[in-house]
Parts: structure tokens; C-alpha cells; sequence
């Protein structure tokens, strides 16, 4: 070939590579037509079920997909989840199916803080148990964050010159930097506080996995002691019980530590499995008749609930019912008070609470006739001054007249009655709050 005719060989030459328009794959000009109607991701295909154009790297991840929101509407497949192979489903009975079907993936809970774990709902209550030190660090990362300051980062020389701080600002921004460091080291507490607890727990699961599980275990403990107290009750002769009544004073010691550790850790979980962070407690008071005799006797004159929150990090109440009434409502009424307690997190909180507080007395037949009462909390100046100080709270003296209830089916069931508490912070948004009734 001479050299004149290079040019006008390379503008019609079909071994050239040239770049594909679609998906900027680099193709031999031989190839492009073919390349262009049958290989190329980019290229525009017809739905053989709708009819529509969809581009043909989206056919198999997205259109012939159930699980993706732009499915072909006439596309049928069983449910990629779960074992179900009854019958095959179209997108609308697929989102349909969700919603009961038991294999579908769950994010963790804890995906705001990076994790990106899913599973199985089954497969998550495992991973949040394996995985605590990992979500801890990742807690402990993310307030880092926070504490380092970066988003209150001081201005550049380039910006000072064109930002105006307002007097008191710099002042303002310390204070910020201050209470959340405070928070960052109040966590770093509570991280080795679960770590121990999560040790003693695994310990404990380590045990009872030995006896085949907790009610195995339970029902051990019940047989031993039955077994010791039959040879207590026996009558041995005298040379072979002293033995016998050494090893079972150890097998009663050990079945009693045993034991102990069991009511500890059951105590543990009952309290973070009851602990709310929305404002919002049901409170089952059981043992009715003992407490009202107890009350009217001078016994114990109140009892309260378990700690509940407005928000994580936020304030701490506690419910406390005087069974035999208070002040001007003793003897006759059920007096019910929400007090404020004292928490380590209150000095970031926005004082004085202002909040509404409603008290209702579940009637188990009707809840259209349930006993509601609403009141107001206002803090004014006052703060608890230590854990036991109960003198910051609201509520009502003649809440309900004890004859209203007590010897009544509608309120009280096998000795026991709910007391519903909703605390609604003025400024803070209720959406989402379980249990919210109107």
C-alpha cells in the first residue's frame, strides 16, 4: 500500500477500533453493527411480557426482578426468599407477600451507624447478640465524630474576613464541644457496663446450654431440691447420712449460686426489655390486694414504676401510685404522679420541661371508657437535686375513686390493672411514638 492511500484505507478499514456510542466499549468497526444489535449492555430490547423498551443491562437486575420497584408488571417468579414454591407471584401479590413472608431481609437496626448487616429477622436477634463490641465501636465512632468537632470547626482565614460572628458565639460553640464530650465520656462508661453484662450473660447461656436450656436447667434445680429435701425428710441411718448430707449441702450451695446468677440476669434483661425511649409507659401493677393492704396499712404508701424516657439520651421519669390515695384524695381516691427523676444526661437537656402528661386507667372491656387525665408539667426553676430527691413532679390527688375500680372486671384481672402514661415534650415531635392514643 503506498503511503498517499493510508488515509483513505484507515477512513473505510474494518479492523479500526472505534469507541461504541451506547456503552463506550472500544469495538472492532467489523463488529459494531452486531455488537450494536446483539452484545452491547446499552442497548434498547422489547419486553416480551409488556411490551416495553427497557435497556438490557436492566432486563435480569431490575425488570425481570420482584424485588425491584421498576418490575415488569406481568412478570411471574416464586419468592426469591423464602421456601414458598406454591405458586409464582407478580410484583403487587410479591410486596403483598412481604409482608408475612418469615425469610425476608431485615436491615439491622443499627444500619444508621454504618452496619450493613441483613438478615433474617430470625438470623438479626443472633447477629445483635454476636455483634455487640461491633456496634458498640461503631456508636463509639460516630460520637467521636461528633466530639472532634468538625461540623463546629473554627472559620479559615479566607472566611473570617467575610463571616461576622455574633458576640457570645465562640462562647456558645465551647459549650456545645463541652456537653457532647460529656456525652462521649458517659458512653464510654456504659460500653464497658454492657460489655460485662454481655460477658455474664454468654457465661450464663454457656450454662444453661449444658442442661439443654433455661427451662431444662429450671426444672434441675426444682428436682435437686426436691431430691434434698426427701433426704432430709428420710430416715438414713446415721454412718451413711453424714456423707450424704455433705454433698447435698454442696450440691444445695452450688444450686443456690445457681440460682442466684439466674434471677440476676433475668432481672437484667426485664429491665432493657421494659425500658421505653418515646415517653410513652404501660405499666401492669399486679398483686393488687397485697399492695392495697399494704397501703392502707401504712406499709408501703406508694410504689413506683420502672424508669421510662422521653428520647434516648433525654429525660427520665418514674410513675408513682399511691394505692390508698394522697393528700386530699387518701382513702377515698387512687393518687398518680409523674416525677421527674434525676439522670446523667440532664445537664444537655432544655430546661425548665414543659410537657403534657396524660394518666389513664385501662378499662379491660372498653377502651373507649377508659379514666383519662391530662395535666401539664412545668419545671419552673426547680431540677432533682440527687436520685432521691421526688419533689419535681405532677399529678392528680383524686385520680380515680378506689371504688370506681377495686372489685371491678372492667379495670382489674387476676389481681392486676394497666396504667397508661403518654409525656409529650412541648417542641418535640411525636411522630413515630408508639402507643399514642387519641
Amino acid at each position: 500500500m503506498k503511503w498517499r492511500e493510508v488515509d483513505t484505507h484507515l477512513e473505510k478499514c474494518e479492523y479500526e477500533k472505534v469507541s461504541c456510542e451506547l456503552c463506550r466499549d472500544s469495538i472492532l468497526k467489523k463488529r459494531l453493527k452486531s455488537h450494536l444489535s446483539d452484545e452491547c449492555r446499552q442497548r434498547r430490547v422489547t419486553c416480551g411480557l409488556c411490551q416495553q423498551s427497557v435497556v438490557h443491562s436492566e432486563m435480569e437486575k431490575s425488570h425481570r426482578n420482584l424485588d425491584s420497584a421498576t418490575c415488569c408488571p406481568r412478570y411471574t417468579d416464586y419468592c426469591p426468599f423464602c421456601k414458598d414454591k406454591s405458586r409464582k407471584l407478580n410484583r403487587k401479590d410479591f410486596v403483598e407477600h412481604l409482608k408475612t413472608c418469615p425469610d425476608k431481609p431485615n436491615e439491622c437496626k443499627y444500619g444508621h451507624l454504618g452496619c450493613e448487616r441483613k438478615a433474617r429477622k430470625s438470623d438479626l436477634e443472633k447477629h445483635y447478640r454476636d455483634e455487640v463490641d461491633h456496634h458498640l465501636t461503631l456508636l463509639d465512632s460516630k460520637l467521636r465524630q461528633v466530639a472532634s468537632g468538625s461540623s463546629f470547626a473554627p472559620p479559615t482565614a479566607a472566611t473570617a474576613a467575610a463571616t461576622v460572628v455574633p458576640a457570645g458565639g465562640s462562647r456558645e460553640v465551647e459549650e456545645v464541644k463541652r456537653k457532647v464530650a460529656n456525652i462521649h465520656d458517659h458512653f464510654k462508661k456504659l460500653q464497658v457496663n454492657v460489655a460485662n453484662w454481655a460477658h455474664t450473660t454468654l457465661e450464663f447461656e454457656q450454662m444453661a446450654d449444658k442442661f439443654g436450656g433455661i427451662s431444662q436447667m429450671r426444672q434441675f434445680l426444682k428436682n435437686l431440691d426436691e431430691k434434698i429435701r426427701q433426704m432430709d425428710s428420710s430416715g438414713v441411718e446415721t454412718g451413711r447420712r453424714t456423707g450424704v448430707d455433705q454433698d447435698a449441702m454442696m450440691l444445695d450451695s452450688n444450686s443456690s449460686l445457681v440460682q442466684q446468677k439466674l434471677n440476676e440476669i433475668e432481672f437484667r434483661l426485664l429491665n432493657l426489655e421494659s425500658t421505653n425511649y418515646d415517653g410513652f409507659l404501660v405499666w401492669k401493677v399486679s398483686n393488687l390486694t397485697k399492695r392495697r393492704r399494704e397501703a392502707i396499712d401504712k406499709r408501703v404508701i406508694s410504689i413506683f414504676s420502672q424508669p421510662f424516657f422521653t428520647r434516648h439520651f433525654g429525660f427520665m421519669f418514674r410513675v408513682r401510685l399511691f394505692l390508698n390515695g394522697n393528700e386530699s384524695g387518701e382513702g377515698t381516691h387512687v393518687s398518680v404522679y409523674l416525677v421527674l427523676m434525676q439522670h446523667e444526661f440532664d445537664d444537655i437537656q432544655e430546661w425548665p420541661l414543659k410537657a403534657s402528661v396524660s394518666f389513664k386507667m385501662v378499662n379491660l372491656k372498653n377502651r373507649a371508657d377508659d379514666v383519662a387525665k391530662t395535666v401539664r408539667f412545668d419545671s419552673g426553676n426547680q431540677r432533682p437535686s440527687g436520685r432521691e430527691d421526688l419533689s419535681v413532679c405532677c399529678g392528680e390527688a383524686k385520680f380515680m375513686s378506689i371504688s370506681q375500680f377495686e372489685n371491678s372486671d372492667r379495670f382489674v384481672k387476676n389481681d392486676s390493672f394497666y396504667l397508661e402514661v403518654d409525656v409529650a415534650v412541648d417542641g418535640e415531635s411525636s411522630q413515630g411514638r408508639r402507643g399514642r392514643r387519641k
